[in-house]
């Protein structure tokens, strides 16, 4: 065992009691040992490679998902499981995609729910979307414009270049357009997006889908419009 297998190890180990320092060391290790192999995965997938390094370390390392690592290997071979997972879902779609974003209710109700939502909701909702894409930062709509309100959007990572958007996996993260199936009521409150939907009053829960649904085509439609004038 080198001195990086060790090291690797014993921070992956006490994960729960790591320092802002040790987890910066943690992530460079895992981010250094993942560079180190070719995921064939990755050519299917729309953004760059340090783009699901990232996710893979916010959404498995840092949530503590209780894997063992007992040699650096193991780690790519948790890393190329979670993209196969992501293919296999069709995670690469974000949010607005309703394939993704509805849960499994029944398709008559929440059809009959959305006339009525759609008419109750709208004057209150399109106000609050024009606000909260004038008050945020330039990426924000660029962001929902261009990538998430569109079935076919540009990459991230095309963004990235053409705007000069540093930091742009971690900004997505912060927006909320990264969302994978399972995962909208954990922590999505601390998002732009989830911040957003609870001033409309809107729950995080499976049993609001349908109202939240509607706000985030509003959104979107706001946000789709401004670019357009542009």
């Amino acid at each position: 065992m080198d001195k990086q297998d060790g090291r690797l190890q014993e921070l992956w180990e006490r994960r729960s009691q790591l320092n802002e320092k040790e987890w910066e060391e943690l992530y460079q290790l895992v981010f250094r040992v993942l560079k180190g192999k070719r995921y064939p995965e990755l050519e299917k997938l729309p953004e760059r490679f340090d783009f699901y390094i990232h996710a893979y370390f916010a959404d498995k390392v840092l949530r503590l998902d209780g894997s063992q690592l007992y040699f650096d290997n193991a780690i790519r071979t948790f890393f190329q499981n979670y993209l196969r997972d992501i293919l296999k879902k069709s995670d690469t779609r974000f949010w607005c995609d309703t394939q993704s974003f509805e849960p499994e209710i029944d398709e008559n109700h929440l059809s009959s729910q959305k006339g009525t939502l759609q008419s109750t909701l709208e004057q209150e909702i399109r106000p609050a979307a024009q606000q909260f894409l004038h008050e945020n930062e330039e990426w924000v709509l660029l962001y929902l414009a261009h990538n998430a309100c569109l079935e076919k959007g540009k990459p991230l990572s095309k963004l990235e270049k053409i705007y000069q958007i540093p930091n742009y996996h971690h900004k997505a993260r912060q927006l909320g357009i990264t969302r994978k199936k399972g995962e909208f009521e954990n922590g999505y409150e601390k998002t732009l997006l989830g911040k957003w939907l609870l001033s409309l009053s809107l729950s995080l829960e499976k049993d609001n889908f349908a109202d939240i649904e509607v706000a985030l085509k509003i959104l979107c439609d706001e946000a789709l419009l401004l670019i357009e004038n542009d």
